[in-house]
């Protein structure tokens, strides 16, 4: 699920860098 969201976000935001970055560290995180 966590994909999904961070690239709805990505696309809604429009802050692809942030965003993914976040996304990096919401799969590493446990």
């Amino acid at each position: 699920m966590m994909p999904i969201v961070c690239s709805v976000k990505i696309d809604f935001y429009g802050l692809t860098s942030l965003l993914f970055l976040s996304c990096i560290l919401a799969f590493l995180s446990p």
